[in-house]
């Protein structure tokens, strides 16, 4: 099966550099709660790095081999740092042991592509929770206004990469609202020194969901709902925040 994010993978770093006010809400969750922990979607180790760094028994999975590549290539330089690493799908993975809690970070769940994916991830989940666990989902709350357009085109800061080069990236977006399903073409640019230019054109999508849409879901997977933060403040979702954070529990 080829590995969609292999390419991308080589600059994920430095196009989501900047992203860290989710970092420090799940680091004080780890500290909060129990371990185990198993991240999904764990990717290049942003989150699961600092996870590590609270002395807790951090599991990532992933189902991109280049992405857990770099994470390991970060571990082998940080022995300090016991993580058992994990390639698969949310869907289908089966670990041999329970968790106390299960962290989905960055809208990871919004790769799934139909209420079957999300459904039989969930109880995937479920199968992997400990009777008291607890699950952390972050997605974003859709927003309205965007909802308006067909199309739109973001840009994201320029990068300076360690061998020289200069990293920018442009995303083409566009909605396809009757699916919930939004497209992107990522545009990333090069410059070498000598002003050489190399384009990198990385194609993905995602699946919005709309608040009582996942607490369905969860509903449906056996989940209660604890609670649903509209920032990494925890404070309550009020969608102008632009994030939906659910907190739930086996039933």
């Amino acid at each position: 099966m080829a590995d969609e994010y292999a390419n991308l993978a080589a600059f994920y770093d430095y196009i989501y550099a900047s992203r860290r006010q989710d970092v420090a809400f799940y680091t004080a969750m780890a500290k909060a709660g129990q371990d185990p922990i198993l991240e999904v979607g764990c990717g290049t180790g942003r989150v699961t790095l600092p996870l590590l760094e609270t002395g807790r028994e951090v599991h990532g999975l992933d189902v991109s081999p280049a992405m857990l590549r770099l994470l390991r290539q970060k571990l082998a330089d940080r022995p300090q740092l016991l993580a058992r690493i994990h390639e698969g799908d949310m869907r289908t993975f089966a670990l041999t042991q329970k968790f106390a809690q299960v962290f989905v970070p960055f809208r990871a769940f919004l790769h799934l592509d139909s209420i079957d994916d999300q459904l039989t991830a969930l109880q995937n989940f479920h199968r992997h929770l400990l009777p008291n666990g607890r699950l952390v989902i972050d997605i974003f709350a859709p927003s309205y206004r965007m909802m308006s357009k067909e199309q739109t085109k973001n840009s994201l800061p320029a990068q300076s990469l360690p061998d020289g080069r200069v990293m920018t990236a442009l995303d083409h977006v566009t909605y396809a609202h009757r699916e919930q399903r939004i497209n992107v073409e990522r545009h990333i640019d090069t410059v070498l020194p000598d002003g050489t230019l190399k384009r990198t054109i990385e194609h993905f999508h995602l699946r919005y969901i709309f608040r009582y849409e996942m607490e369905l879901l969860l509903r449906q997977s056996g989940f209660l709902l604890n609670a649903v933060y509209g920032d990494f403040e925890r404070r309550p979702y009020d969608f102008h925040s632009g994030e939906m954070i659910f907190v739930a529990h086996p039933a």
